[in-house]
This record gives C-alpha cells, structure tokens and sequence, in this order.
C-alpha cells in the first residue's frame, strides 16, 4: 500500500533549491580540483624558477615570431636538454640574499594561495555531499581563506603587489560572520520549533 505524501509545495521547492546547490557545488568543486592542479604547476615553476637562479644556472633568451607579433621568451634549460620552462619574471638579481628572500617569499605565497584554494574546494566539496551553507563549517573555512588571503597580501607585498589582497580577505571575513550568524539563527530557531 503507497503512503499519501504530505508534502508542501514550499517542502519540494526546498528540495529543489538543495538540489541546485548540490548540481552547481559538484561543478566548482570539479573547477577548483583544476584550479588547484594548475596553480601547484605553476607554484612549482616559480619556485624552480628561483632554484635556477640561485644555483646561477644559464637562462637562454628565445625569439618567438609569428607574423606581425615577435616577442623574446627567457627559457631555463639544461645544457644539451630538450625541455625547457619559461621565465615567469624579469629583472633578476644576481644577489645570493636578494635571490634567497625571493625564493622564500615565492614559496610562501604559493603556500598560502594553494591554502585558501583548498579550503575553498572544501567548501564546494561539503555541499555537493548536501551539507547546509549556514553550518559552522562554511563560517569557519570562511575565516581560514580570509586569514589566508590577509597573510597572502602581506607576503606578496612585500615583492610589492600584493596589498591589494587585504580588502577581499575583510569581505570573505565578513561573509564568514555572516553565515556564522545565520548558522546561529537556524540553531535558534530550529530549538524552538
């Protein structure tokens, strides 16, 4: 025998809208899982960047023309080496320190930005799984990524591009008492339901 069901029609637009979530949260989180394998590439390419240069190993300087448009690439390549990577920055310094500071700022940088990106996938990754925006969860990871952001400003600051980075890392901070405060609201009024 089939139970009658007893649902409102606010009940399955609920269900809807989680499902909704869920369908777009799979979609970021499968973006995201990209984002974070590109920027590990690329991290890895600046710090092996700054390796080279601190080992004063040679960087060739390639012509690359195609038509109209010519422009010269600096490659890091071993001697007799088919492979190469390109010079993500100019200018260097033949400075061992200046080279060693460069490097540690590359790293830490890269280190915090693959932090907040992680977290960031982890929050995409709780609710394709149907876990509620408003849950501690998603406020805490939320602080994290502003932390983050806040310290990846600072470091990158220091090469001098990076305080720009402060003003989200408030945003996400506030977005995160935000969902805090909504998080409180629905405990509230689910105890008095």
């Amino acid at each position: 025998m089939l139970k009658k069901c007893c649902c409102t029609k606010d009940d399955e637009t609920v269900v809807q809208k989680r499902e909704s979530i869920k369908k777009i949260s799979s979609i970021a989180y499968v973006f995201l899982t990209i984002g974070v394998v590109a920027w590990a590439v690329v991290g890895l390419m600046i710090i092996l960047e700054d390796i080279w240069v601190t080992l004063a190993l040679p960087i060739e300087t390639v012509p690359i023309g195609w038509g109209w448009f010519s422009l010269e690439v600096q490659l890091l390549r071993f001697e007799g080496a088919s492979g190469f990577i390109p010079v993500m920055r100019t200018g260097w310094t033949s400075n061992f320190n200046d080279v060693i500071v460069s490097a540690l700022i590359s790293l830490s940088v890269v280190g915090l930005f693959t932090f907040v990106l992680l977290y960031i996938r982890s929050i995409f990754k709780y609710l394709k799984k149907g876990g509620s925006p408003f849950s501690g969860k998603i406020s805490k990871a939320a602080y994290y990524i502003a932390l983050g952001l806040f310290y990846y400003g600072i470091f990158d600051d220091v090469a001098g591009r990076g305080f720009m980075m402060i003003f989200p890392a408030a945003l996400i901070a506030l977005m995160g008492y935000i969902f805090d405060y909504g998080r409180k609201l629905q405990e509230e009024s689910d105890t008095t339901l």
